[in-house]
């Protein structure tokens, strides 16, 4: 029989991050009582999955949608390799679909004895949990930096009000004096913005302009014939 979640010393049981209604049993190793797959806690992963897969996989493409981890809510990250990926949080949990653990170690089932030697080593424990508490202070500055930069992007960027086709004419230059007179800082990105936009401006002035010339070459054209 699995072991319960050690986190803190508290047994927890968690929601499965699949199918959002079951509860899963507060155990190292906690299948979905529905089926949709397996939870394998921080503590067992490194005795159930080899370090190569443990890794973040940079692929991105993959026709599942990615949840959030059960325990703090932040998106896990893409784990193993075809077709055996999983995802997971490295100070929490992973989470391993029920049709790719066949291609997991946890295809190879659990060793309890292992578990239980770990559990039975201060040292290790100690080790362990010290990994989760850098992991968690890495996972909550790149948070608040996350939410610093949408800040300052949420400053510069032009009141919702603010409808770019309310002034068409303006050349580039006049639209960055605009955005600055009303406080709008111009960076680099609102610069490129402008930059596009105006840029679409002078497309479809041509645009219309050939039209116009076409139209009126149509028009000469029939009135010769009359």
């Amino acid at each position: 029989m699995s072991t319960p979640f050690r986190e803190s010393g508290i047994v927890q049981e968690l929601t499965c991050p699949r199918c959002k209604k079951k509860t899963l049993p507060g155990l190292d190793v906690a299948p979905c009582p529905a089926g949709c797959g397996t939870l394998v806690s921080a503590f067992a992963a490194t005795e159930v999955f080899s370090a190569k897969e443990l890794r973040v996989d940079a692929a991105t493409r993959w026709w599942r949608r990615r949840e959030p981890c059960p325990m703090c809510s932040d998106a896990m990250t893409l784990r193993g390799s075809d077709p055996g990926y999983f995802q997971g949080c490295d100070g929490h949990v992973f989470w391993v679909d029920a049709d790719t653990i066949a291609h997991t170690g946890l295809a190879n089932g659990v060793d309890e004895g292992k578990l239980q030697r770990k559990r039975e080593s201060s040292a290790v424990l100690e080790q362990e949990q010290q990994a989760r508490v850098a992991h968690e202070t890495q996972r909550m500055n790149a948070k608040r930096e996350k939410e610093e930069r949408e800040a300052r992007l949420q400053r510069v960027s032009p009141p919702a009000a603010m409808d770019p086709s309310e002034f068409p004419t303006l050349s580039t230059g006049e639209s960055l004096a605009l955005a600055a007179s009303i406080g709008v800082v111009a960076t680099p990105i609102l610069r490129s913005q402008f930059d596009a936009m105006h840029r679409r401006q002078r497309e479809l002035e041509q645009r219309v302009a050939a039209l116009e010339s076409a139209l009126a070459a149509i028009r000469a054209t029939l009135a010769a014939r009359d």
